[in-house]
């Protein structure tokens, strides 16, 4: 239910982010046009973005154990300007990793929600230059596999994410980009599995290609 409810909302954006640009236009020899984004600030009110990649860690157990062989990360955010060079809200991730190792067999899963905020270098630019950052909660599922038995544990804790990124317009609201992350969860191997995790906390590193929607 929690999933349905979370595509509901997120196509009732996108199908609302064109109708609401659709505002923002001048007229020219009779005809709308879009103003040109770069003539009078990059960017105004807020805006929307989803993201794919690939994510690797190096979180293993005593045993040197590797059960994060890189895997995939998905990424959604919305954020409010602040500022032209600021904007706040709100920005979820989900990582999913496989075991590169045999016995026992591992799936990692990890869930972040975060207080966003984006850092504009130049946000007049064609080719624009951000920094995100966030702090929120991350939580981490361990699924280990040993013969017959599963067993399965999850826990929560202080999450927090930097990184930088590239972006340009496609569109008059559109936008294309790349972003590098990394993300900082405390949270413990030996908190997953007290038999043979590590001391370690969680560290990751994400690629990610985004596109998202200027709603103004």
């Amino acid at each position: 239910m929690k999933k349905r409810n979370l595509w509901i909302c997120l196509f009732l954006l996108l199908c609302v982010c064109p109708a609401a640009a659709q505002e923002y236009t001048v007229t020219k020899s009779g005809e709308k046009k879009f103003e040109p984004l770069y003539k009078w600030g990059a960017y105004s009110g807020s805006e929307f973005s989803l993201g794919i990649g690939s994510v690797r860690s190096r979180a293993d157990d005593r045993a040197g154990r590797d059960y994060t062989s890189p895997g995939v990360i998905g990424n959604a955010s919305i954020l409010v300007d602040m500022s032209p060079h600021v904007a706040s809200g709100i920005d979820y991730m989900y990582g999913g990793f496989r075991s590169s190792g045999t016995a026992p067999e591992y799936s990692l899963y990890s869930h972040h929600i975060s207080a966003a905020f984006k850092i504009r270098a130049n946000p007049d630019g064609k080719l624009r230059v951000y920094f995100p950052l966030g702090a929120g909660g991350g939580g981490l599922f361990l699924k280990k596999r040993r013969g017959a038995a599963d067993g399965r544990t999850e826990r929560w804790g202080l999450a927090l994410y930097a990184g930088a990124g590239l972006e340009f317009d496609i569109s008059p609201v559109a936008f294309l980009g790349a972003e590098y992350r990394y993300v900082y969860t405390f949270v413990q191997g030996g908190d997953l599995d007290e038999a043979c995790g590590s001391n370690k906390y969680f560290g990751s590193h994400a690629l990610m290609l985004k596109i998202g929607m200027r709603m103004f």
